[in-house]
């Protein structure tokens, strides 16, 4: 071009490369894993996040752990209330987390119980209403989540002792500028809702 300096083709030039790294990198796939584990007095939750092809690493690992001795009905009672808690609290971000969830893939989720009460028939009868409970919010996130694989769900009955353990992971994959602009628009919606995040915290401080 007539009149084009060569600093002003460097500039051009470095803009294309500039403009190209955004748009690779907003397009770059973010992967989530995310662990928990609760049994008796154990209790751990891991986050990984791998995002801009590798580039970025982050890992965050929360134990909980208790030093006492609850009883497997305790913890069941435990898991029951924080589930409770946290599926009142996701209903008033439905429209929220479903905009969010419709970009994400999820690879992998297994989601396998212990439960063990002493007691053939209660250990039945408590098996039988923690299998209820996970089919139930299976069928719920299979209707607003893409999996990749089916959700891999257990319940094992322990009838030799009493023990409530239950363990669950996924993987998911969401490309970063969903991502971005998904969690904007969640945090813009729980800044608005009267202590919503305040809950968020309430929840994660007794996981």
């Amino acid at each position: 071009m007539r009149g084009f300096t060569t600093v002003g083709w460097i500039w051009v030039i470095v803009s294309l490369f500039f403009l190209l790294f955004i748009i690779a990198v907003l397009i770059s796939s973010v992967k989530i894993e995310c662990s928990y584990i609760w049994q008796s007095k154990r209790n751990r939750t891991m986050i990984r996040v791998v995002a801009c092809y590798g580039l970025i690493k982050y890992k965050k690992v929360i134990d909980r752990s208790q030093n006492g001795e609850n009883s497997a009905d305790t913890d069941a009672m435990n898991m029951v209330d924080g589930l409770r808690n946290l599926f009142k609290l996701m209903k008033s971000m439905t429209e929220q987390l479903q905009k969010l969830f419709k970009h994400m893939k999820f690879t992998q989720f297994r989601w396998h119980t212990t439960v063990g009460t002493g007691d053939a028939m209660w250990t039945a009868m408590t098996c039988g209403s923690v299998s209820t409970i996970q089919s139930f919010i299976i069928a719920y996130l299979l209707q607003h989540i893409n999996f990749v694989d089916k959700p891999s769900t257990v319940v094992k009955p322990i009838y030799s002792h009493p023990i409530f353990a239950t363990r669950w992971s996924c993987i998911a994959q969401i490309s970063l500028g969903k991502a971005i602009i998904a969690g904007l628009a969640l945090l813009a919606h729980m800044n608005k809702e009267k202590g919503a995040i305040r809950a968020w915290q309430n929840i994660l401080s007794k996981a």
